[in-house]
Formats: structure tokens, sequence, C-alpha cells
């Protein structure tokens, strides 16, 4: 090969990664897709050093609201994804991965999981669900709802996951990740509703190459890699569902933790905030609100576990429960699309798998 040739050669950079599943991987970057959509991906070495941006609560909560409430500080929690940084040149484009979030959820309520994700050479990509997104939640909390009150009470989530697709397959030659998406190697993961969305859409889209729905019992028909895992102390996903929906590829089981283990919104002060800004108040609508609240809460260590069996002693601790989590999806994506490291084992106690 000539100097010439050599000198032009593109610097790859391999995905050293550890073996441990749950092991962070390569520095992440984050980038908007849209006004509603974000996606997170395997950045340059040249960034391991950079501080990730701050995800702020208040970036998804409506005017209508923080006006009403006086627009109070609320709380962000720490993100290692670099806002725009350079991609990762491997060698080959990423594998992407779509994240439907769950009711009252937004983009990016599972940020320690997605980030994970694109750190072990996925792109994770994730929208906002109209519909069901917080901004479209929060209003509906007052009586009379404020403006834009807005829940759909059939699924948005599998047409906006098909636009955001549509969306993908379609970004200009300027965005930083062009050419970098590899659209053949797809999965689709969500929590809760978006649980739903992934064993819905999922059924029905063959562009899909595995599926992982997360706080949902959940099953498909489709010969396709499929994993529902739920979590052992979660009284809106019964975790005791042994229905015929389920029979299809893995049941995984997380003993100890509630419906919100699967997302970051226990770090959000939740009780806090409601305790300081909506209890008591003459305009609230009080059934929904403590609803939601109970939803909320549901797994986070302030809260009460539901009446089920092994669930008496409290909530699984979050920074187990996150490991878990981080090493099971990891372990069956790497799995059902790279083929590359083994199934879900018995890595863990409070894990439990079961084949349907």
């Amino acid at each position: 090969m000539s100097l010439f040739l050599l000198a032009c050669a593109p610097a790859f950079e391999p995905l050293d990664l550890p073996a441990d599943q749950a092991a962070w991987g390569v520095p992440v970057g984050v980038s908007a897709l849209s006004d509603a959509a974000q996606v997170w991906y395997p950045a340059a070495d040249a960034h391991a050093a950079d501080a990730g941006e701050e995800l702020g609560l208040g970036d998804f909560v409506p005017t209508e609201v923080a006006d009403l409430l006086g627009n109070p500080t609320l709380p962000t929690i720490p993100s290692r994804g670099v806002r725009d940084a350079a991609p990762r040149p491997t060698e080959a484009p990423y594998p992407v991965i779509v994240f439907s979030h769950g009711f009252g959820g937004f983009n990016a309520q599972s940020l320690d999981l997605v980030e994970h994700l694109a750190s072990r050479g996925y792109a994770v990509v994730a929208t906002d669900h109209a519909g069901r997104r917080l901004a479209d939640v929060l209003p509906c909390l007052f009586s009379p709802p404020l403006d834009g009150c807005a829940i759909d009470t059939d699924d948005p989530g599998p047409g906006q996951v098909e636009d955001l697709l549509d969306l993908l397959g379609t970004l200009g030659a300027d965005h930083l990740l062009a050419e970098r998406l590899d659209l053949d190697l797809l999965g689709l993961s969500g929590h809760s509703a978006g649980g739903a969305t992934t064993a819905t859409l999922g059924n029905e889209d063959e562009r899909f190459d595995a599926l992982f729905a997360m706080a949902i019992p959940a099953g498909v028909e489709r010969d396709v890699p499929f994993a529902s895992f739920g979590g052992s102390c979660d009284a809106f996903a019964d975790p005791s569902d042994t229905s015929d929906a389920m029979d299809a590829g893995l049941y995984l089981q997380l003993a100890g933790a509630g419906h919100m283990a699967f997302t970051d919104l226990c770090q959000m002060q939740v009780t806090e905030l409601a305790e300081q800004h909506f209890a008591g108040r003459d305009d609230l609508n009080e059934t929904w609100y403590a609803q939601l609240l109970e939803l909320a809460t549901s797994g986070c260590a302030e809260a009460l576990p539901p009446a089920l069996e092994g669930c008496e002693g409290g909530y699984l601790d979050l920074d187990v429960s996150a490991e878990i989590i981080r090493y099971a999806s990891t372990s069956f994506f790497d799995e059902a699309l790279l083929a590359g490291t083994g199934p879900i084992d018995g890595a863990y106690a409070q894990l439990a798998v079961e084949a349907r």
C-alpha cells in the first residue's frame, strides 16, 4: 500500500469493551434529531474527559404548569452524554435501538440505560410521545384542566416510532450521524406503556430484529428475539401474570423492583416536588393526582412497596437494580443483534430468567 493511501486511511477507533455487560464502555454523545427526539451514540475517544450536560426536569414541564406553580427551580440529574460530540469512527455503522417512554414520561426518562447502551456501541433513539408525554399529562392534574391537557387513550407510540424510523432513514448529509446508523440491525425497547408499544409494533413491523419490553406483561406472536422484564414489587404491571400473551421469548423478573426502577425518575425527587408544589392546592384533581403520584414513586426509596410476597422489606436499592437492568438489556441486544456474548444468565441473585 502506498504511503498516500496509508495517510488517507480512516483512523478507526475500535469498540474495546469490558466483558461485563453492566460496565460502561466508550464515551457517549447526544444530539437532537428533532424538537421531540434525541439520539445517544458512541463518541470519539477525544471526548473521554468531557463533562456531560445536566438533564433538567424543567426541560419537559410545560409552560402552563410552570407558570401556575410560580416557575420553581426543578431538579436535574447528571448525564455522561456530551452534546453533539464527534461520533466514534468505528469500522461499521452503529446498530440502532429505539426506546419508547412510558405514560407521563419523556424521551430521556431512562437516561442511565440509554447512555449505557450507547457506550456499548449502539445508537439509541427516543422521541417524546405526544398523547402520553409528561407535557401532556401534567396539565391534566388540575381542575379544570389547563391548556395542554392532551391524553391519548389509544397508544400513540407505534405510529410515532414509525415516524421516527422514517426520520432516521432520511437524515441529511449534514447531520453528524449521517451514514453512521445501521437500520438493518434494529432493536426496540420501552418502559410501561412503551413496553406495550414495543410488543404491539414489534409484533407487526418486521424491520425490528429484537424486542425488549420492560414493566409490562407482554408477548409477541412472530418469530423474533423477545424479552419481557418486570419487577416483583411492581403493582402496576402484575408480576404474577402468566397469561398466554407472555408465551414467547424470555421472561425476566427483578426481585424487589418497582415500576420506576426501569427509569431515572426516582432521582427527580418526585415526592418532595409533590409535597412542595402540588399537595393541598384548591385547584388540584385529587383523584388523578393520587393515582399519578403512586405510579411515579413505585420503586422509589421513599415509597411503601405493595403488599406482595417478598416486598415486605422495601424496594430493591436503585443502584443495584440499575446495574442489573444495564446488564440484562445489553446482554439481550448483544446476543439478539450481534450474536456476541451468549444469552442472559443468572449473574445476579435478584434476576430470575425463564424461557416461555
